[in-house]
């Protein structure tokens, strides 16, 4: 029967839409800075914060700073040890600082606090201190102070300001710290981006104006970089599942308001990242009713148009997972081999090009094996 075909040959749901990110202080890299706080940090040396500054002795205290923290995210990944005692620095330089412009009666810029604030936050992110709440609220207060003072019309520094508040945002909401509203921080922080006027169907070559390309694209580059951000969240898991429910509708919301008929395949992407992740949500523990599969279907059909021109290896790891869930959710055996078929065909290209993550690789091998065998699919 079909039924009991259906349930034989279903794969599990475990995969993850895409290969393990990066440590999340890559995506403070996009932010470009932060402002904050400051208990005493730990191990800190003063030759440390000066090993890898930016610019020459000419350069002013602040493009000082801002090298310090540049440096620490530039390293992050090859040299973590590096990273945090440049993030350190940075947090030790900027309390200096502040202390120094309190004496002499002068006032901090907005770009101040933004990078103090992000080094506090940065700093929770790869580390492991014990006053890791400590740091994000003061990161919180330190931003809040560079949003202050953003001059107006200055919507670029205004949105790293913004953008950085939302992470902050997120994380203290991950780590059950949160006492505000993640979702307004997220509203605020895209509704600072440059909006133009613009019908359904307009796409990029609808403006002539250089500049309101310009703009038109930071407004689009702002949106996917927080629904990204948003997205990561989900997917780590540290979030309960209505907490995920409600950012995930968030990020659905944004992205569709980003799709246009003609959209770039960047955009196209996003919302299917986010469909994937409904779907998944729907599909949760494999007991769900005939109404959750047919909707979660619905939505990973569209999630498949949507990456139907897929060539990164990312993307095509999403699309693989997309049909691999595909399958899980049909009803007969012929439907449920055409979709294994095409997710295994997927991965294989991804495999083709060096960078299919063990996980796939294995799957991959589990599902080639009984298809040559001519025997049905296995659950786990």
């Amino acid at each position: 029967m079909a039924g009991e075909d259906s349930a034989k040959r279903k794969r599990p749901m475990g995969l993850k839409a895409r290969a393990a990110k990066k440590a999340s202080v890559e995506a403070a890299a996009a932010a470009a800075a932060g402002g904050a706080g400051q208990p005493a940090v730990k191990d800190f040396e003063e030759s440390t914060a000066t090993i890898m500054l930016q610019g020459d002795e000419a350069s002013d205290e602040l493009d000082e700073l801002e090298g310090i923290f540049t440096s620490a995210i530039e390293c992050a990944d090859e040299d973590p040890d590096r990273a945090l005692a440049l993030l350190r620095g940075t947090i030790h330089e900027s309390d200096r600082m502040l202390r120094h412009s309190d004496t002499a009666g002068q006032a901090m810029d907005a770009r101040f606090y933004l990078i103090y604030g992000s080094a506090l936050h940065c700093l929770t992110e790869v580390s492991s201190e014990d006053d890791a709440p400590t740091f994000r609220e003061l990161a919180r207060q330190r931003l809040a102070q560079a949003d202050a003072l953003c001059a107006e019309g200055d919507t670029e520094l205004l949105a790293r300001v913004r953008l950085a508040q939302a992470k902050v945002e997120l994380a203290m909401l991950a780590a059950e710290e949160a006492t505000g509203a993640p979702l307004e921080a997220l509203d605020r922080a895209v509704a600072v981006l440059p909006r133009l006027p613009h019908e359904e169907g307009d796409d990029m070559s609808d403006y002539d104006d250089e500049e309101e390309l310009k703009r038109e694209q930071q407004r689009i580059d702002g949106t996917l970089a927080v629904t990204d951000l948003v997205l990561s969240l989900v997917e780590s898991q540290r979030v309960d599942g209505a907490t995920a429910g409600e950012l995930i509708g968030w990020c659905e919301a944004q992205t569709r308001n980003l799709l246009v008929e003609t959209a770039d395949s960047d955009r196209r992407h996003a919302l299917g990242h986010v469909l994937h992740l409904r779907a998944s949500a729907l599909l949760e523990g494999g007991d769900f009713d005939d109404e959750a599969r047919d909707d979660a279907r619905e939505l990973l059909e569209e999630a498949q148009d949507l990456l139907g021109n897929a060539e990164s290896a990312a993307v095509l790891l999403l699309r693989g997972e997309i049909e691999l869930n595909l399958g899980n959710v049909m009803e007969t055996k012929d439907d449920q081999e055409q979709l294994y078929a095409e997710a295994v065909a997927t991965f294989k290209r991804v495999q083709a090009m060096g960078e299919l993550p063990d996980e796939y690789a294995q799957l991959v091998e589990e599902m080639d094996a009984p298809a040559s065998s001519g025997d049905g699919y296995d659950s786990d």
